[in-house]
């Protein structure tokens, strides 16, 4: 791209006031709009219009070139500025009046003075022209003589073609035909040529004149406000367009001299500020009066409540007009607390009312309540880039709903794009809590309670689905930063549910993470939606969870399954980190073909994991390339429940051939389960696992130093290996070295030989604070009625040769050395393992006080 490197001159220091014209046509208040940056381009520009891309405008420069120009940002009111792309006319033109793309063709409409309306189209770096067409002076009302003099070109969100002709408005279809007109008459001062452009923020018309340098505009064919352009002196040629989205107005000031070429205007410096002082619906101060100022103004504006406006309700007799001029700031939030202080409420109309409707960009709804709504909370169509947050949409002023009203807590719809709910609580609506559907895109909700109270707890919660999405994309619903999940239970449907309808298409793009969806904020009260916790029909690319622990989601206490995936069209959903136990169903269910009939991990035999007490080894087969995420199973109301997953462990990757081995935490103790989840590169994830069961493996954590000998006599002597254990030593035992102990004696019991079993311990610290190991296998036995210390031990290792009928050890008269196990080859790190030596005291009166005699360190090495 070639980048320019002109520097702009500031041309006009002096600055630029508004005058507006209501639509009594009588002067409003006149505000500043500041300039806030200029260029020359280095050649005249005598018409603009926006492109695809909000940040860049096509403008018309002689000799006969169209130019892109993107601005990269001010320095020192200067615009910083690129042309990524130029554009050669065919035939020449001299009298250009005005510009317009009309996307939906990719063509460009030229008109000129001379009555001509010109359709190009772009082939290389070359405009071609195909077709010319003059507008006779008949077509107007009354007929004028010779052709139209067309001063302007735009094209309107309904992709109709509207040109300026003197005093004339005229909208045109695809071919060029007259659709309808009106004259101009009825907006004083206006006088020709006039450049045109429409408002996608608002639905407005806007004109400007360069003769009286005064911006006019329509909605429809009533005019509504003028903003007067004081200091800033137009040629016949200036165009202009809106900038909805960034509150801005470019101008192209077209003349020949030196001056610049281009002119940024700010639409939101200096913003108007209206107070509501009556808590009635109608009259001066009120909610409605300060709505309607607002959207009769050109630059941003701010609602704000008077500190004494008492009582804080506005109870609504018919529906509020809604914002459609942009950049208009509602706050209600008057201490600045996060909390409504100003409620809305219908409960006093005798049919349904919405609380507010949004038809505009930009706009900021902050701190109100709305109770008492029949119909819609707030209802935002064909509107981008507003914000919601810290409003009761549904609830009373204590955060509570009492019953269930109207349709849809917020309901988007139509292409209301980019915009953001946060730190709200919507609740007690018939419907959904929050509805979006047909293209709404790229709708962010974080921070929200969906369906309880202020507190996340118990409410009586949305009829239908908490948050209903149907054929639009590229949402995000919670994020893993703090405070953006959202808490969303008590639905009567599912607490998320995304779906595609009819010909409309799917829903896709979609990331949900780190919501507490069925239960409250601490994730513990079961509050559960109707069905299940998240339901995806026909529909692709949503990430449930992501890539790391903090991104995932907690799905608990649902009525169905945790997650549902349904359709044969539905793949690349991803399932990561989330954790869903205590559902009546498993934590996720696929059916009628979904996610590519993708399948779960297979774990190798259990005997073969590995467990030291630091990490447990586990291997296994999967898909190729895939991604697999490890869980810990169960919590305290369903322990080791198939399909559920309680503590995320880690993750792995399978290899080329499907193969993996992962070491997971250890955290992990004998006897838990394990479940394993899987997502291949195209993020298609599989359900769970089968649970595994961690086995019973003598292998533990590293531990080295004294173990304390307990009560009892000294004189009986534990031998492991050869090597007396007196208490205080370590020994060390090679991989596949056989371990035997032997007991010996003193003189007055080595005839009848002392009985002893040994007990396995595992501990942080010494023999204070081990903890006995919960496992059986081999030659491990559950140990018997007796307490052989106050640490309880939970295995014996006997393998002495004789047990009473109660596992307890018994008297040999013949002890002698024996195998006790083998250190199993494949261990992969050193462990070690406490063996304690216990002696039956046959002097008591029941026999069967056992003391500890001797114990000793036993370290496994390679």
């Amino acid at each position: 791209m070639k980048k320019e490197n002109h520097r702009s001159i500031l041309a006009i220091l002096a600055a630029i006031s508004v005058l507006f014209v209501l639509l009594s046509g009588k002067p409003g208040n006149a505000q500043g709009i500041r300039q806030t940056g200029s260029v020359d381009v280095g050649s005249s520009l005598r018409a603009l219009s926006p492109t695809e891309n909000p940040n860049q405008w096509w403008a018309f420069s002689f000799p006969n070139q169209l130019l892109r120009i993107s601005l990269l940002g001010l320095r020192e009111g200067t615009i910083e500025y690129e042309i990524p792309e130029s554009l050669q006319v065919d035939n020449p033109l001299t009298t250009v009046s005005g510009l317009a793309y009309h996307p939906l063709t990719d063509t460009f409409f030229i008109s000129t003075t001379e009555g001509d309306l010109r359709r190009h189209q772009r082939m290389g770096n070359l405009l071609v022209t195909l077709s010319v067409t003059q507008f006779p002076g008949s077509l107007v009302t009354p007929p004028e003589m010779g052709n139209l003099k067309i001063h302007g070109v735009t094209v309107n969100n309904q992709d109709e073609i509207v040109i300026t002709s003197d005093n004339h408005v005229l909208t045109l279809d695809e071919n060029l035909t007259v659709l309808s007109q009106f004259t101009l008459d009825t907006m004083p001062g206006l006088a020709p040529p006039l450049g045109i452009d429409f408002n996608p923020g608002n639905g407005r018309l806007g004109l400007i004149s360069a003769t009286t340098s005064d911006i006019h505009t329509y909605q429809g064919e009533t005019p509504v406000a003028t903003a007067t352009l004081d200091g800033l002196v137009l040629s016949p040629q200036a165009d202009f367009c809106w900038d909805p989205e960034h509150g801005t107005l470019i101008v192209t000031e077209a003349n020949s001299d030196d001056s610049p070429d281009l002119f940024l205007l700010s639409l939101t410096a200096d913003p108007q500020i209206f107070t509501v002082t009556t808590s009635r619906d109608t009259g001066n101060g009120s909610l409605r009066r300060a709505l309607e100022l607002a959207n009769e103004n050109i630059i941003a504006d701010v609602i704000t409540f008077g500190d004494n406006l008492f009582p804080p309700f506005i109870r609504l007799t018919s529906n509020l007009p809604p914002l459609t001029e942009g950049w208009i700031t509602i706050d209600g939030d008057s201490n600045q607390d996060g909390t409504p202080d100003i409620h809305i409420n219908a409960n006093l109309s005798q049919i349904p009312l919405r609380g507010l409707s949004i038809a505009s960009h930009r706009n900021t709804v902050r701190g109100l309540g709305f109770s008492g709504i029949r119909s819609t909370g707030i209802f935002i169509r064909q509107a981008e880039w507003n914000v919601i947050e810290s409003c009761y949409i549904g609830v009373n002023s204590s955060g509570e709903a009492t019953q269930l009203q109207g349709g849809h807590g917020i309901h988007l719809i139509k292409e209301a794009a980019n915009n953001r709910i946060s730190n709200s609580v919507i609740t007690g609506w018939n419907n959904d809590g929050i509805r979006i559907e047909n293209k709404c895109h790229h709708t962010i909700i974080e921070g929200c309670r969906i369906g309880t109270n202020q507190d996340g707890l118990f409410s009586v919660g949305n009829g239908g689905s908490g948050i209903n999405v149907l054929f639009s994309n590229g949402h995000r619903i919670g994020g893993s930063d703090p405070g953006q999940g959202n808490v969303i239970a008590l639905s009567g449907r599912a607490g998320i549910l995304i779906e595609s309808r009819n010909a409309m298409g799917p829903s896709s793009d979609i990331d949900i993470q780190a919501n507490i969806i069925g239960a409250d904020p601490s994730g513990t009260l079961p509050l559960g939606n109707g069905l299940d916790g998240i339901r995806i029909f026909e529909c692709s690319n949503i990430r449930i969870g992501g890539s790391t622990p903090d991104s995932g989601n907690r799905i608990l206490f649902h009525q169905e399954f945790g997650i549902l995936i349904q359709g044969a069209n539905t793949a690349g959903i991803s399932t990561r980190h989330n954790i869903t136990f205590a559902n009546q169903k498993p934590g996720i269910g696929r059916f009628f073909g979904a996610q590519n009939f993708i399948n779960p991990p297979i774990f190798d035999d259990p005997s073969e994991f590995v467990l030291d007490g630091l990490f447990v080894r586990i291997s296994g087969v999967g898909q190729q390339g895939s991604t697999i995420d490890f869980y810990r199973v169960g919590n305290s109301q369903q322990p080791n429940r198939q399909g559920e997953t309680a503590q995320f462990l880690a993750s792995g990757r399978a290899s080329n051939l499907g193969l993996f081995d992962v070491e997971l935490p250890g955290a992990l103790s004998l006897g838990d389960a394990i479940t394993a989840i899987q997502t291949d590169p195209q993020g298609n994830s599989s359900d769970y696992s089968g649970n595994s069961m961690i086995p019973d493996l003598p292998r533990f954590s590293v531990r080295r130093g004294t173990v304390n000998s307990g009560a009892g006599p000294l004189s009986d002597v534990l031998t492991i290996n050869g090597s007396p254990g007196d208490g205080s030593r370590t020994l060390y035992l090679n991989v596949g070295e056989p371990i035997t102990a032997f007991l010996d004696g003193p003189p007055s019991r080595a005839g009848m030989g002392s009985p002893f079993a040994l007990y396995v311990w595992r501990g942080p610290n010494l023999v204070e604070d081990l903890t006995p190991l919960p496992f059986q296998a081999g030659n491990l036995i559950m140990p018997p009625p007796f307490s052989p210390s106050p640490r309880q031990p939970k295995v014996i290792l006997n393998n002495i040769g004789f047990t009473t009928s109660l596992g307890e050890p018994t008297a040999s008269s013949t002890p002698a050395p024996t195998q006790l196990m083998s250190v199993p080859s494949g261990v992969s790190r050193p462990g070690t393992f406490v063996v304690q030596g216990l002696i039956r005291d046959d002097a008591t009166e029941t026999g069967l006080r056992v003391a500890v005699t001797n114990a000793v360190v036993v370290e496994i090495s390679e």
